[in-house]
């Protein structure tokens, strides 16, 4: 090596670059003028042979660089100034490349304010700043690239750009954000790459960009460069975003896991864009206002989307970011919003992914007590750290922003609120304050509310917790979590327990049919038969229901129709909706053959009639959320396995009352009525065009003035078994109620007439009964009389004898 050039080496930066151990590149590589001269150096391991080409004009020299270390160091040295134009010639034994030297540009690092939000967990947007992004830079384009990985020694970058030469190109590390960065010139969308991370750990390895929105297919969890070109027409539907869902708005949802809904011919899930369509007909014909997605980022294999291993690009099992929008815009043209279910509460344990990120547990907490979930092995993230809290208050407003969707439903939010969830005894830390509620989480929680509410006000937040936890829905000014809704988990397991009973020995779980609305109102609730009741791995609510098919059938349309008459708003999960009662035995999917079948095809059709009522019907939307409109009528009939409630609005004519028969067998009840007037039944989950056996659309009833259930009125209804029913109530109209005070005086007239004939049958009685006792009376005073006639004649003889008799003894 030239004498002059060899001084000019830096030998222990150089001997940092091999050993992957130097944070500044800058420092020593690209172009640095030294006098007169210009000093190019660069590092491709591998390299035979690297020459700088240099165009000045119309005029190109390639300058050969000598090669300073056996491991792939190069250097020359260039008379003159730094050039405009230049490109390096990197040859091996099988190929020539040219590549721009990335370390001749500068002005890409992240602005001190962005670093000032990101370090305070106040970078909403950090997708903008780290990742991989198209730009232009000194009219080059290229991509930035940037990573957090504070405690790495080194990172760089490798892909299709460098031909994957896992050295060549270290990146920059700012030390006030923790974040190495690169701009690579020529690179561009589409291609390859991931970043190789030596560790504090000594240990090298790759790892895929946390903030990356698109997966290689062929190579799991490779990242793409891309770039979303969808552009959205859904601005109607936005306008009316915040009316459709809140004010007590009917929110039906239809829970999706694209990965089980439909295959194609070789077994593999439809694409987003594919079921897009299906999944619209399906939704618009059974009338549901909201399709809720299970997660679909990136995730770990066999977990369903429920482990998550990348959270900014969607699955390619199932499409792209940009199928990903194509369905929610197509969903939102025809009026059904999109709602994403969020796993934050754990994250995948893949080598490549999120775990140990930079050699040290960046995402995760240390202690694995805190870090580690303990059911599934998986990590769970350090809600205390700023870093990570604008990590994934990113992700909730870049899906928000990015794919228009309509809401958020965060899993297993148990997990986060408590340190001993699913921990025994020595397996958690208390918190500052001795108990198991971890601060840090519920503290994220609080603050991704808040902050989503604020920014976006018309998108649904909801809860899926299961631990009771107060105040989840109540406003954070109040002390709650700022929730909008949460799953009712409680109300929906024991209405399952209930009915997965045989009918014989359900008087003795009544309560967990009534007893529910002791809380109801504590919470905004969802009442969600979700995908956790029907598992493509696991027994579903199917193998829960007791008696055989025509029963289990019947039972499952008396819960649907309970479930939609109680309050709260509404979730089926796809496949309940169908009666399907298990995968295709080919596949994960769903086996849509069953529903052809008639039982299936009933289900089908409550479920759409329930929820045309649900959305129409002003008691079970308008108050769904208002204690004022629910009433029990009869929660006290355990041991003939019935049940009857009222549902109102401000309105009486939008009353309902809902009459429900657990029992297995029919009938006849005399059922308590809100108000008087006739009562149409709306539902009847054994109508035949619900696969059952009753006639369709019966007159009106009208009430009874015989009261029931403590009320004036009542309605006589006969009962199916295992059968639930709705009636809607009709007030009379003013000819109905003139014509019904016409009856009423009639027959008051009539009631008038029979009394008054019975008082005159009485009194003819009683005068018949006393002329007879007159004459009897007379006769015997005529017998009196006779006999008194006769006394006076025998005395006046006795008399006269009694004088013979005397004047004889003289």
């Amino acid at each position: 090596m030239d004498k002059k050039l060899y001084k000019l080496m830096n030998w222990p930066q150089i001997e940092a670059l091999e050993y992957a151990e130097e944070t500044n590149p800058f420092s020593i590589l690209g172009p640095k003028q030294v006098g007169k001269n210009v000093l190019f150096q660069a590092f491709f391991p591998g390299a035979d042979n690297v020459s700088v080409e240099i165009t000045t004009g119309k005029t190109v020299n390639l300058i050969k660089m000598e090669k300073a270390d056996e491991d792939g160091f190069f250097a020359v040295l260039y008379a003159g100034k730094i050039p405009a134009k230049y490109e390096y010639v990197v040859c091996t034994d099988t190929k020539e490349i040219r590549l721009l030297d990335a370390y001749s540009f500068t002005g890409f690092e992240m602005d001190k304010e962005t670093i000032r939000r990101f370090k305070t967990g106040t970078l909403y947007d950090a997708y903008e700043y780290l990742g991989a992004h198209k730009i232009t830079l000194n009219k080059t384009e290229g991509v930035k690239f940037s990573v957090w990985a504070p405690n790495a020694l080194s990172v760089n970058l490798v892909g299709d750009f460098n031909y994957w030469n896992e050295l060549s190109h270290p990146m920059k590390l700012n030390e006030e954000s923790g974040v190495f960065e690169l701009f690579f010139p020529g690179a561009t969308l589409g291609q390859k790459y991931m970043f190789v991370i030596k560790g504090k750990d000594g240990k090298i390895i790759k790892k895929f960009d946390p903030y990356c929105t698109e997966f290689s297919f062929e190579e799991k969890n490779i990242c793409i460069v891309s770039e979303s070109k969808y552009v959205f027409s859904d601005e109607d539907y936005l306008k009316l975003r915040k009316k459709k869902q809140f004010s007590n708005s009917p929110v039906s949802i239809y829970e999706l896991n694209p990965l089980t809904f439909k295959n194609d011919d070789k077994g593999n899930p439809l694409k987003l864009s594919e079921i897009a369509p299906m999944v619209l007909k399906h939704v618009k014909d059974l009338a549901y206002t909201h399709v809720m997605l299970t997660p679909i980022m990136e995730f770990s294999k066999d977990s369903l989307g429920f482990c998550s291993l990348g959270f900014y690009g969607v699955s390619n099992i199932v499409g792209n970011n940009d199928e990903f929008k194509h369905f929610v815009d197509l969903l939102h043209q025809n009026d059904i919003g999109v709602i994403l279910e969020w796993s934050i509460n754990h994250f995948a344990c893949d080598e490549n992914g999120l775990s140990n990120f930079d050699g040290t547990c960046l995402y995760e907490h240390l202690d694995s007590r805190r870090g580690i979930h303990p059911f599934f092995g998986t990590k769970i993230f350090n809600y205390s750290r700023a870093e990570v809290k604008s990590f994934l208050l990113s992700n909730a407003f870049y899906l928000i922003k990015e794919f228009h969707i309509d809401g958020i439903m965060m899993n297993s939010v148990s997990n986060l609120l408590y340190l001993d969830y699913g921990r025994g005894p020595g397996e958690w830390i208390a918190n500052i304050y001795g108990g198991n509620e971890d601060l840090d989480a519920i503290e994220f929680i609080k603050h991704f509310t808040s902050i989503i509410k604020k920014e976006y006000p018309e998108v649904i937040l909801i809860s899926d917790d299961d631990s009771g936890y107060p105040k989840m829905t109540e406003a954070l000014d109040r002390e709650g979590l700022g929730f909008d809704m949460k799953l009712n988990r409680s109300m929906v397991n024991d209405a399952v327990s209930y009915i997965s009973y045989d009918p014989y020995f359900r008087a003795h779980h009544h309560e967990k049919l009534c007893d529910n609305m002791i809380y109801q109102y504590n919470e905004t609730f969802v009442n969600a038969l979700s995908h956790d009741y029907f598992n493509a791995n696991q027994d579903n609510i199917f193998d829960l229901l007791p008696g055989n098919d025509k029963e289990r059938f019947a039972n499952l349309k008396a819960l649907l129709c309970y479930l939609y008459a109680h309050p709260g708003a509404k979730l089926l999960f796809e496949g309940i909706d169908l009666g399907i009662q298990a995968v295709n035995e080919e596949g994960s999917e769903l086996d849509w053959s069953q529903s052809k079948k008639s039982a299936n095809k009933g289900i089908r059709t409550l479920v759409k009639e329930l929820n045309k009522l649900y959305v129409k019907s002003g008691a079970l939307s308008s108050f769904d959320q208002n204690s004022e409109g629910f009433e029990w009528i009869n929660n006290l009939d355990r041991d003939r396995n019935t049940l009857s409630f009222v549902r109102k609005s401000a309105k009486d004519e939008d009353t309902l009352v809902c009459i429900f028969n657990f029992s297995n067998v029919s009938q006849e009840l005399s059922v308590g009525a809100p108000l008087e007037g006739k009562y149409k039944l709306l539902i009847n989950t054994d109508d035949k065009d619900f696969g059952g056996k009753d006639l369709s659309n019966p007159k009106p009833i009208q009430v009874s003035e015989f009261g029931a259930d403590g009320r004036e009125y009542s309605i006589l209804v006969k009962l199916s078994p295992l059968s639930g029913r709705i009636y809607k109530f009709i007030p009379y109209t003013e000819k109905e109620r003139y014509q019904l005070e016409k009856k009423k005086e009639a027959a008051l007239a009539n009631t008038k007439a029979a009394f008054y004939a019975e008082e005159y049958s009485k009194a003819i009685e009683e005068l018949n009964l006393a002329k007879k006792e007159l004459e009897e009376t007379q006769r015997r005073i005529k017998e009196a009389e006779e006999k008194a006639a006769l006394a006076k004649d025998l005395e006046a003889k006795e008399i006269l004898k009694a004088k013979k008799a005397l004047d004889e003894s003289k």
